[in-house]
């Protein structure tokens, strides 16, 4: 239940309390009024709740200042990278050696390096092309391959040295407690575990029939 405002005779608290109590009125029946406390007929589930007069120095517009560990900080600012460059880059991951690895919605895999001053700079180059389909999430494996879901052709590899594209599978493994064997479709985002194993998530749970 919210709170009715206690302040000063005439102020514009008090003249606020009055009009939340109408309010509450125009909302219900007023029963009783006793003891700084207003019974209000409220619908389920709040039924026969009060309200209260509160002093006015607790209420949220008279906040404590914001100090110590609640010191306001840019800590969490965000900072737009590449906008205008990367076309529909769902994911970005960072390689062993810090790059910063960006899959655009062609199919291009770019990379941008850290600068002294904190900030990135694109190479405008791609580094590799996954060819048709539309990649998604990835991440690396720890030989420092990239592995990708692509929501048309299932898990691939990228591999680190050759560049390489692999499709490692388009079909859940028999052992999967979910869908064993079945047809992966619109493979959306995945992680490596430390043994190797690959855990993804779908975008769809009806299967596509012809």
């Amino acid at each position: 239940m919210g709170a009715v405002l206690d302040a000063p005779q005439h102020s514009p608290m008090r003249a606020l309390s009055y009009i939340l109590i109408l309010v509450l009125v125009a909302a219900g029946r007023l029963y009783m009024i006793h003891k700084g406390y207003v019974k209000v007929y409220i619908r389920y589930p709040a039924v026969n709740q009060y309200v209260h007069l509160y002093p006015e120095d607790v209420l949220p517009w008279h906040p404590h200042p914001l100090e110590g560990q609640f010191t306001t900080n840019q800590r969490l600012k965000a900072v737009r990278l590449f906008e205008g460059e990367m076309d529909g880059s769902e994911s970005v991951i960072v390689a062993p050696d810090g790059r910063a690895m960006m899959l655009n919605k062609y199919g291009g895999v770019f990379e941008a390096f850290e600068q002294p001053d904190g900030s990135f700079e694109l190479n405008r180059t791609a580094k590799a092309w996954l060819g048709p389909g539309r990649p998604l999430g990835a991440a690396f494996d720890a030989d420092g391959n990239m592995i990708i879901c692509d929501a048309l052709k299932g898990i691939l590899k990228l591999e680190r040295d050759t560049h390489r594209v692999v499709i490692l599978t388009n079909r859940v493994s028999h052992s999967s407690p979910l869908g064993p064997d079945t047809p992966i479709i619109y493979a959306n985002d995945l992680d490596v575990a430390k043994d190797g194993s690959i855990y993804f998530t779908t975008s769809i749970d009806i299967h596509l029939h012809r």
